[in-house]
């Protein structure tokens, strides 16, 4: 992969190190992502901040179809949360 070249969005590419990226398309409507119950909880404590909401939604979002593409697994039946030390917890 050449740096700076663009991403295809929603396609899992590889990098020079052997890590794949995930580039998916920022939108200007509300993101319809499945959420489970710990990550609903953690979604409407972020309502007073809309902005901060929307990018937390788009992570997630992310988190979510790398998790499908590289390893088959159902969005719906995955709640990506947060470890004590700040790690991703599935």
């Amino acid at each position: 992969m050449t740096p700076g070249r663009p991403l295809a969005p929603g396609a899992l590419v590889p990098d020079a190190l052997g890590a794949a990226l995930l580039a998916l398309a920022r939108t200007p409507t509300p993101l319809d992502v499945p959420l489970g119950p710990g990550e609903r909880r953690l979604a409407d404590e972020l309502r007073q901040w809309p902005l901060r909401q929307a990018e937390w939604l788009a992570g997630r979002q992310v988190a979510k179809e790398v998790l499908r593409l590289g390893f088959g697994l159902d969005p719906a039946r995955v709640e990506v949360l947060t470890a004590e030390s700040g790690a991703p917890l599935l």
